[in-house]
């Protein structure tokens, strides 16, 4: 389990390098609720990874997880708003000479509009953080994945390979159709 804590916190750790590259690219700064957002969820991970599962409680670090989950994808919908304003603002400054300006070697653009280019890469790298939050999402499922297996497991319960060999059919009539 702490393999998948540690590696989800470097994950959060890279995520806020990207977000303040952002706001230093774009002027913009990072709201703090974005950032606040992200140091609870960052101490909503490090409280799972010391989660020990005691016997009497399995749910709760599925629970836990899945608030962390909760917690990533409030954080997207934050990201993907400032996204979106970074688009705004790079049409805003750039004007009807968006297609021309795309062309230019990126050293002309930022010579020639050194706001529009900040606001161009401030979109890209919420868009990069965006892709990495959804990493983070995908290793919090992966992590309840684990536990619930382990949980099945622990309860002598079979599934993968295991529910398929423990199904055995005698007769084919014993299967279940949806034939009528």
């Amino acid at each position: 389990m702490t393999d998948r804590h540690s590696s989800i916190q470097f994950q959060i750790r890279d995520l806020k390098a990207e977000l303040s590259a952002a706001a230093l690219e774009s002027g913009q700064m990072v709201p703090e609720t974005i950032a606040g957002d992200l140091d609870r969820l960052s101490a909503m991970i490090e409280s799972c990874g010391q989660a020990r599962i005691a016997g009497h409680d399995q749910n709760k670090p599925l629970a836990d997880l899945s608030r962390c989950r909760a917690e990533a994808t409030k954080v997207s919908k934050r990201l993907d708003e400032l996204r979106t304003e970074a688009a705004q603002r790079y049409r805003q400054q750039i004007g009807s000479d968006k297609d021309r300006f795309e062309k230019l070697p990126e050293t002309i653009q930022q010579q020639q509009a050194p706001a529009a280019f900040g606001w161009k890469n401030a979109f890209h790298r919420m868009t990069s953080c965006l892709d990495e939050l959804d990493r983070i999402k995908a290793s919090l499922l992966d992590w309840e994945g684990e536990l619930e297996r382990r949980e099945l497991k622990r309860k002598g319960v079979p599934f993968g390979d295991e529910s398929a060999a423990a199904v055995h059919f005698a007769d084919s009539e014993d299967r279940p159709t949806l034939s009528p």
